[in-house]
């Protein structure tokens, strides 16, 4: 067995799930990594200007300063396709961030059969809570979607947007 700061067999959920969660965890942090990147690049701002105006930026906001970017500087004409796509894009990110957000924010415990549930809270007037289930084969798809999106709207930006990364590139 993998020696962890806290041992695998003591804890709450397997290992595979774990595991699962983490790769969901990871996958994530590396996607909002490149939608900040993307956002800098179309602003024309080198890493550290970036950072400073990003870094407690929510990601409701990020993606809205992406959208308006991507319309480009006046008076540059819009590309209406570019825009559309990336819009299609971002909706996409938006799905999968409530998935992964439901995975991240969940308490995870055994139930009395032992199987792994997510109990999830919310205090709007009232106390409320749901408990659902996520297989190790549910949580690998969603890090494996997240994957996938990630590439994609890399692609995307490298192929509709590529004045920005050249730009971001002589300043680098």
């Amino acid at each position: 067995m993998r020696r962890y700061h806290v041992e695998v067999k003591d804890h709450t959920l397997h290992e595979e799930h774990l595991i699962a969660i983490g790769l969901i965890v990871v996958e994530w942090s590396l996607t909002e990594a490149n939608v900040e990147h993307s956002l800098w690049a179309l602003a024309e701002i080198d890493e550290f200007v970036g950072l400073a105006l990003t870094t407690h930026m929510s990601s409701e906001n990020r993606l809205l300063a992406l959208e308006t970017l991507s319309f480009g500087r006046p008076p540059k004409k819009i590309n209406e396709k570019n825009h559309e796509a990336l819009l299609k894009l971002l909706k996409r990110f938006k799905e999968l961030r409530t998935r992964r957000n439901k995975i991240v924010h969940s308490v995870w415990r055994k139930n009395k059969k032992g199987f792994p549930k997510m109990y999830r809270f919310t205090a709007k007037g009232k106390i409320a809570f749901t408990v659902e289930s996520a297989s190790v084969p549910e949580l690998l798809k969603l890090s494996r979607e997240i994957y996938a999106f990630r590439r994609k709207f890399l692609t995307f930006f490298r192929k509709r947007y590529p004045h920005a990364l050249s730009s971001r590139n002589k300043s680098s």
